[in-house]
């Protein structure tokens, strides 16, 4: 654990412009970078590689994991002789096994298999403890930054020994973005908490009225990164932890798809960065990811305070591989985190601003028809 913690402010970045044969020489050399799988993989360890899924896009949308990314994982944590291999995640919107298959990693984990390496696919949304039928219950008591809520989480989280995160680089109309901390949502099991997830305050998510000021999503997401990591009062251990962004095509907020209230989708547009992150701090790697997208991490209300409780730094990182502004490119955000866009970008301004105005949630959702809901539902697609 001592060489980890030495090595938690290290953040590797590495250009890969596509996601071809490049990918894997990529993956790898972030993950040496920083230390090497060995730093977090023993023989006989239990992992869970958790991708974000959110919903049923394709793997070039920019907002789902590359299933590329998955596969060199697979076989590092195989070569290390964990014990389990599971890949898992619990989709927001719609059954995980779709996702699964859409994306793409269903194909990946068949292809694996076939080399004969033992790997498991778990849908965390209905992963219940096999002995009582029930979801794991956590509750931080009043040092959750959401005080005295109860947790319901996925067996699989809490019994595996190393957690390895692979988010995806996007923006995000309810926290400004997405990557190394947000990717914990996905462990909180729509088996109890619905669809959408966020419907309700089964699992509170705050308001889409003034984003930016928010004051209830980032409590939710650093409470369940805490909970997946075991850094709390109770909890039985600690789980060892590395992250490995997919920013070969980020995505950008584009828009917000009605499906029948209350439901609807956000979408994403593509954009072209070509990088690969990788590191052990998920507020070092989110600080980074931000400034990749011309963001200013001081801005966004999930990365202060986790820095905030101790999830990490925002300051003393070393970036090891590329400089950022050989990568950086602006992914666009919607209005209400239009503060947060590091507007001493050379002409960034101008495209900032038309982005935001182009961009407005509530009018979306108003005027698109249920019908599409509809269809969806229709063809067992949420």
């Amino acid at each position: 654990m001592l060489k980890q913690e030495m090595a938690r402010s290290k953040v590797a970045l590495i250009a890969s412009k596509s996601y071809g044969k490049e990918i894997r020489v990529a993956v790898k050399q972030a993950i040496d970078l920083i230390g090497g799988i060995k730093e977090v993989v023993q023989p006989e360890d239990v992992v869970l590689i958790k991708p974000n899924l959110v919903n049923s896009y394709d793997a070039e949308s920019g907002n789902v994991t590359h299933f590329s990314l998955i596969e060199p994982l697979i076989e590092a944590c195989h070569l290390c002789g964990a014990s389990r291999i599971i890949v898992g995640d619990g989709s927001a919107d719609i059954d995980t096994t779709a996702a699964f298959t859409i994306s793409g990693i269903k194909k990946v984990i068949d292809r694996v298999r076939h080399k004969g390496i033992s790997v498991e696919l778990v849908d965390l949304n209905y992963d219940r403890n096999p002995k009582t039928n029930e979801f794991e219950v956590v509750n931080l008591g009043e040092n959750g930054l959401y005080p005295n809520f109860t947790y319901r989480v996925a067996y699989t989280v809490l019994n595996a020994d190393v957690i390895i995160s692979v988010p995806k680089l996007k923006a995000h109309p309810l926290t400004g973005m997405s990557c190394a901390l947000k990717n914990m949502m996905g462990i909180a099991p729509g088996g109890y908490y619905g669809f959408p997830k966020r419907r309700s305050d089964a699992l509170p998510h705050g308001t889409f009225k003034n984003s930016l000021h928010n004051d209830v999503i980032w409590r939710i997401i650093l409470d369940l990164h805490r909970i997946a990591l075991g850094k709390y009062v109770g909890s039985p251990k600690e789980r060892k932890y590395m992250i490995i962004v997919d920013g070969v095509v980020a995505g950008a907020y584009d828009k917000a798809l009605g499906l029948g209230d209350p439901y609807w989708m956000a979408v994403w547009k593509p954009i072209k960065m070509g990088a690969i992150i990788a590191g052990f701090d998920p507020v070092a790697v989110d600080t980074v990811s931000a400034r990749l997208m011309c963001y200013r991490p001081e801005n966004i209300p999930t990365i202060v305070h986790a820095s905030e409780i101790g999830l990490g730094t925002m300051s003393n990182i070393e970036i090891i591989g590329e400089q950022i502004r050989n990568i950086r490119k602006f992914v666009p955000q919607s209005k209400g985190f239009l503060s947060m866009v590091d507007l001493h970008m050379p002409k960034l301004w101008p495209k900032a601003f038309y982005y935001a105005l182009k961009t407005n949630m509530s009018e979306r959702i108003n005027n698109t028809k249920p019908s599409i809901y509809a269809f969806l539902k229709k063809h067992n697609l949420c």
